[in-house]
């Protein structure tokens, strides 16, 4: 099948198309490697026609990684599919050695040596075709185009006809003991590069030559070897040229740098030495036009012929591999264009998942997609660089694989996958054995519906609890405050004292709320006590500033009344959405004239007991337009609501900054305009916000220990200093408006990854939800109500609450707050 593919896509086995190296005119390896191989001369088949004028979306296509890939047990789930024992038994008889117990048992050391692991990158991957070949023939055999990276180039040029496998594999064992002995001619390495927008590679490894110039190294090589996607590189050169970039990354606007496993400079001009071995033995073996396209390395366009080959695969060995380039070739077109099916022959996904590693663009991709951005995306989906390069791949079925995380998401987010691929995990599809699921709020409804009677194992954790709207939903929070304050007030807790016009001394955080239609009679006598006021109606079950517009007059909200004796929740019928209205905080803290929110991000891994985390790295969300209470802007949203979706549409909307401020920044206004002690009140009073918002909805919470939830505050400061709690975010949006919003987002994922599954190891719902400091990074304990309760007794949580909140004219001061919250 892989030999040659037969006309109308009847696939045909691998061992036919195998011809004996000892056969052929000039073609003749060395004299211990002319053992007879199982096959014979195949039959003359006519070529495949070129397609054209076919619906893409019905078409295939098939990408082939490159070295790094390699982890001991690959292949051991292949060896059941037809062909694939044989494909090994060839392989031994090529290459003098047992590939098969090298893939399998190792020792790993000997199987990241270049010269035994791109064979053994090149055989297992070509007997993943196989097994794709035996699950879905249709993908062979409507495959339109192939790719590979690096050594994956001899994989893809065999799929497509164009050499023999047993002559393409013994071309890459020659390339690859060529490249072993150039690598080892002068310590170097490769880096792989995650970069900022302005990071200028090419400078960067011009510093670095330089630097080894000033060391003594002659003729010193520094220079991007892999171009993998927008501002991912990876980089070649001597050791000491990449201890220079490691060394100075920060300078050089790297967000990340990690070394590859590998043993040398490659595809960089200390790979001279060995282009001229192959170009030799590729004069020894024949090679064909490909029978479909099949993209070069070294431009990223399609083979045209055979010399055009030749040509290529040497000038690849010192040229880089232009990856991003190829996709692009690959995939862009117009808009409105459909996509091919895309199929990663990778030996990691096939093996572990047990299904073809299969991408359906026209889903994955939005409608309006512009072309340019369609290569990024095929990397980030398919060909991930973390996939091949950054992460190394370990064994399934039996090997070290076994306790690498297999995680599922349903949120397509660079964020949450490069998190992930950074920790070497392993996608599956969600209708496999998975570990982790980072998922939609609507995909945990289904999850934890009694319909489905879906079972979590231990080993399992998904980031929502199964009621995480009694927090996250407007009308269910509010109730559920209210019903807090009411319990505490019955119980005579000091925390439920009020003063003498009735309000909570501490517990008024949240505006003066109702529920409409629900409660449109108490609205009423609310409003009729202060005609003047604004209010604004925001709908229960919608985010991103949808729905949402303010009132002054009972005649703007008619639709919504009802009589007094109704039941609380709306029923579908009624035709009625319901709402909430509040009172609009009209006079907002403003900075430069506009009003702003903050956005804070709080963990919470259990609670029962109740414990959570604060992120120090949240940011203020600043209004387009300059505030103004008058009401003839009622209507203008750019000047009352600070969600991104609505304020990048404002003509005045900056793209760099997003209208974004670090809560850093606002601390230092701050402390710079109204002084330090207050300014450190202001923020105690957020963190006893939220403690005592996730305390009202414990009681009710569903506390399943499968679960964890980092949720997004968003918090409105009056011009009194005094913060309100407007609502709470189950899924805060992973999307990134600036190059700093995908920094600080990588970084919240990351740090919630650190504290749920610890040192990244296979979940357990029995961990100890009481990770080390070093590995909260950028988190906080806001609250750990165990400790505080395993305390002594005279710090019990009721004492210390009582003492610290004293008489009512307490309220305010930086000590009144109840000692039990561990921020202090």
């Amino acid at each position: 099948m892989l030999g040659r593919a037969a006309s109308r896509g009847k696939v045909r086995s691998l061992l036919s198309p195998c011809r004996r190296l000892s056969s052929g005119g000039t073609r003749h390896p060395p004299a211990e490697h002319t053992a007879p191989l199982p096959g014979s001369e195949p039959e003359q088949q006519p070529r495949r026609r070129r397609r054209s004028g076919k619906d893409p979306s019905g078409c295939s296509v098939l990408l082939f990684p490159g070295q790094g890939s390699q982890f001991v047990g690959m292949g051991r789930g292949l060896l059941k599919y037809p062909n694939v024992r044989e494909m090994f038994s060839v392989a031994q008889k090529i290459l003098g050695y047992d590939l098969l117990a090298l893939c399998l048992e190792g020792p790993e050391e000997e199987l990241m040596k270049t010269a035994h692991c791109q064979p053994a990158v090149f055989v297992t991957s070509l007997a993943a075709v196989e097994r794709l070949n035996h699950v879905n023939p249709e993908a062979i055999e409507t495959c339109v185009a192939a790719a590979g990276f690096s050594v994956g180039e001899f994989a893809a040029l065999v799929f497509s006809g164009a050499m023999n496998y047993a002559e393409a594999l013994y071309v890459v064992k020659v390339r690859a003991e060529a490249m072993q002995k150039a690598s080892e001619l002068v310590p170097s390495g490769m880096l792989s590069v995650i970069g900022k927008p302005q990071a200028q590679y090419r400078h960067a490894c011009l510093q670095a030559r330089e630097h080894c110039a000033s060391l003594g190294i002659e003729k010193p090589v520094c220079s991007v070897a892999n171009y993998l996607f927008p501002d991912g590189r990876v980089i070649a050169g001597h050791k000491e040229a990449l201890d220079f970039l490691q060394q100075n990354s920060r300078r050089l606007q790297f967000m990340r740098t990690k070394p590859l496993p590998v043993s040398g400079a490659f595809h960089t001009e200390l790979m001279e030495s060995a282009t001229e071995p192959l170009r030799e033995v590729l004069r020894q073996v024949e090679v064909r036009r490909p029978e479909i396209n099949v993209y070069s390395n070294v431009d990223g366009k399609r083979y045209m012929n055979e010399s055009h080959i030749h040509r290529q695969l040497v000038k690849q060995l010192v040229s880089p591999v232009k990856w991003e380039q190829t996709l692009h070739e690959i995939y862009e077109r117009t808009q409105g264009k459909k996509f091919p099916r895309t199929y990663e022959q990778r030996p990691l996904i096939l093996l572990l998942s047990g299904n073809c590693h299969k991408y359906d663009w026209p889903r994955l991709l939005p409608a309006d997609t512009d072309s340019r951005c369609v290569a990024a995306a095929c990397i980030s989906r398919v060909v991930s660089p973390s996939a091949y390069l950054l992460s190394l791949c370990s064994t399934p079925e039996g090997g070290t694989m076994a306790g690498k995380v297999k995680w599922v998401t349903d949120i397509e987010k660079s964020v949450l996958i490069n998190n992930f691929e950074k920790r070497e995990w392993i996608q599956v599809t969600e209708s496999e054995d998975w570990n982790f699921y980072w998922m939609s709020i609507q995909t945990i409804r289904n999850v934890f519906s009694v319909d489905t009677g879906y079972r979590l194992s231990d080993d399992q954790m998904v980031n929502h609890f199964p009621n995480h709207y009694e927090l996250t939903r407007k009308d269910l929070m509010i109730k559920n405050i209210k019903r807090y304050r009411k319990e505490l007030e019955k119980e005579g807790s000091p925390l439920a004292e009020k003063d003498e016009n009735g309000k909570y001394i501490y517990l008024d955080f949240v505006p003066v709320t109702f529920m409409l239609p629900a409660d449109y009679n108490l609205f009423v006598e609310e409003f009729r006590k202060n005609p003047s006021s604004t209010w604004i109606m925001k709908p229960c079950g919608k985010a991103q500033g949808k729905g949402i517009f303010l009132i002054n007059k009972l005649s703007q909200i008619k639709k919504w009344s009802r009589d007094s004796r109704t039941s609380t929740f709306v029923t579908a019928s009624s035709g009625k959405e319901a709402y909430v209205i509040s009172l609009y905080i009209d006079n907002p803290l403003l900075i430069g004239g506009k009003k702003f929110d903050l956005r804070l991000y709080v963990l919470v891994t259990t609670y029962r007991p109740l414990k959570c985390y604060m992120y120090k790295l949240g940011f203020c969300r600043f209004c387009t337009v300059k505030y103004t209470p008058s009401t003839s802007e009622l209507d203008n949203m750019f000047v009352h609501l600070t969600n991104v979706a609505i304020q990048k549409h404002g003509d005045d909307y900056n793209h760099v900054h997003g209208g974004k401020w670090t809560v850093s920044n606002l601390r230092l206004y701050l402390e710079s305009t109204r002084g330090k002690e207050v300014t450190n009140r202001l923020f105690d009073q957020i963190h006893w916000i939220v403690v005592q918002s996730l305390k009202a909805v414990a009681p009710v919470m569903n506390n399943d220990k499968h679960c964890f939830e980092c949720y997004g505050y968003d918090i409105i400061i009056d011009d009194k200093l005094k913060p309100w709690l407007i609502e709470v975010n189950a899924s805060p949006s992973l999307t990134s408006s600036t190059a700093n919003d995908r920094i600080l987002k990588y970084n919240l994922i990351n740090d919630t990854l650190n504290i749920v599954t610890p040192n990244g190891d296979i979940p357990d719902c029995r961990w100890n939800r009481s990770p080390p400091r070093e590995a909260m990074g950028n988190y906080q304990v806001l609250y750990d109500e165990e400790q505080a309760l395993s305390e002594s007794t005279e710090r019990d949580l009721r004492s210390r609450s009582g003492q610290s909140l004293g008489s009512k004219g307490a309220k305010g001061s930086a000590g009144v707050r109840p000692a039990a919250a561990t921020w202090k």
